[in-house]
């Protein structure tokens, strides 16, 4: 990923480079992504507090309740 080719993208997203490898990407609904690439790529997922409780959000980093416990949980399948 080169991350100075970043020409085309929608009007509900902000693009931010803080340095080189670093962009942060702001969406209009409270989603910010920040990408470092450097050696290897990180993704860091952040969401607004308008998030929190939202029955709709779930995964494997847990389901955005304020509730530590239930983050990475293992299903009666044994699956996380």
């Amino acid at each position: 990923t080169n991350l100075t080719n970043v020409t085309a993208y929608p009007s509900n997203l902000i693009i931010q480079r803080r340095e080189t490898n670093f962009l942060d990407l702001y969406f209009t609904n409270g989603i910010r992504l920040k990408v470092h690439d450097q050696h290897q790529q990180t993704i860091i997922i952040q969401l607004d507090d308008n998030f929190i409780n939202d029955q709709s959000l779930s995964g494997l980093c847990g389901d955005y309740n304020q509730k530590p416990d239930d983050d990475f949980k293992i299903l009666a399948t044994g699956l996380i």
